[in-house]
């Protein structure tokens, strides 16, 4: 795999310093009473979704495969629920790509990282290298929905000739995905793309060297548990980390976001004004080194908990939409820690802001980057809070200090 020993270096030395540094601590203010973001209900759709179900590694496999075997040909022909146990080695993918509408079980010998590789052909003509999908109607009809198991595997698009838009992993239709100890490197697009309903747990996934977009939600589900995203940079500039589209709904937990482009993006593509848009809760987490740390737009609503926001050029861009942010800390960004667009929605408790350029900073010209507001320069949004500590932010802490400010963002370590 194309520059492994660089990749796992820089997870080791990111994951020794951040592991080491203990969430943010939870900073109580007084009790302040604000209508909650409806997050709690979208959420629950997930609660199955928790990783806890023993691993179908662990039984006899139904079917072992060593390298040079024929890979596709072995999906195709294994019953439903199939376990195929795949010895160290690599695979190459057929042209096609490799293709899975059933439900069935992947395992790598020992689920070892890096050892079991599933690796791009030369002449690779699909758009995904491993494509999962259930569809009723079709080439290919499924009845669904499946559930596909990976566990143990890189997917590694290194061969491929620079060209086209290839993605490692797709996920589509009726499928529920669940990938466990693996790497997505080296994609030509996106690492990871859930499409249209399907839903996707990863746990202990690193998604990292992909050419676009780390892992694109496009009106899809995920669930990431310590996944680490890391330099997701576009082709022609820097791209994305994790990409939340249209009627998406994520769950980011005990992850790292690391030298993306955008380390988190979410947005609502639907053009129904009724739309939800896309629904994300980040906790325990570290977003640190991106050009921007969370970007917020088009109706999107996110939720961030006791999650480390540090060291990017933009902590916080909230453009558009809604945010909750509460027991976290945004600190040392290059530029601003909260921006906050003409008409959002902004609850903040027991935070610490600190040494960024403007601690939080409202769209008017005085408080933008080369004094370039995005839009109005009249903030008719709502921000609302209490507990918050906004201090030594090296331009200013608030900006524009006029503003009528709500009791609970102090300033000056005050």
């Amino acid at each position: 795999m194309k520059n492994a020993p660089e990749i796992l270096l820089g997870i080791l030395l990111f994951g020794g310093i951040l592991l080491s540094t203990t969430p943010p601590s939870m900073w109580r203010g007084q009790e302040f009473p604000l209508p909650a973001l409806r997050l709690q209900s979208t959420f629950t759709e997930l609660s199955r979704f928790t990783g806890a179900e023993p691993s179908p590694c662990e039984r006899e496999p139904t079917l072992r495969l060593r390298p040079g075997e024929g890979l596709q040909k072995a999906v195709d022909e294994a019953p439903s629920g199939a376990v195929i146990q795949l010895a160290a080695g690599t695979y190459t993918v057929p042209d096609h790509g490799l293709r899975i509408s059933k439900s069935l079980v992947l395992c790598g010998e020992d689920r070892l990282l890096t050892t079991t590789i599933l690796q791009a052909s030369e002449p690779l003509s699909a758009d995904n290298m491993v494509h999962v999908f259930c569809a009723e109607r079709g080439p290919t009809p499924c009845e669904g929905p499946i559930h596909v198991w990976l566990e143990g595997l890189t997917l590694d698009r290194t061969p491929q000739p620079f060209r086209g838009q290839a993605t490692n992993l797709a996920v589509e239709g009726q499928v529920r995905l669940t990938f466990k100890r693996g790497w997505v490197v080296e994609s030509l697009f996106h690492g990871i793309r859930v499409l249209r309903g399907a839903e996707l747990f990863l746990e202990d996934v690193s998604v990292a060297n992909n050419n676009d977009v780390g892992i694109l939600l496009r009106d899809g589900k995920a669930h990431l548990q310590r996944v680490r995203i890391l330099r997701s940079w576009g082709r022609f500039g820097p791209s994305g980390g994790i990409a939340v589209n249209g009627e998406s709904t994520a769950v980011i937990q005990d992850s790292w976001i690391i030298e993306n482009g955008t380390g988190i993006l979410t947005r609502s593509l639907a053009e129904n004004a009724e739309s939800r848009g896309a629904q994300v809760q980040i906790e325990r987490s570290w977003i640190v080194g991106n050009l921007a740390g969370l970007y917020i737009l088009e109706g999107s609503n996110v939720s961030v908990r006791e999650t480390s926001i540090q060291n990017n050029q933009e902590g916080i861009l909230l453009e558009e939409g809604q945010l909750t942010l509460e027991d976290s800390e945004v600190a040392y960004n290059y530029n601003r820690g909260v921006f906050l667009g003409p008409a959002v929605l902004a609850t903040l408790d027991n935070n610490l802001i600190h040494d960024n350029d403007f601690g939080i900073a409202i769209n008017v010209q005085a408080c933008n980057w080369a004094g370039v507001p995005l839009g109005s320069q009249e903030f008719t949004g709502r921000l609302e809070g209490s507990g918050n500590r906004i201090f030594d932010n090296r331009v200013m802490d608030l900006c524009p200090e006029e503003f009528p400010w709500p009791e609970g963002f102090a300033t000056n370590g005050s």
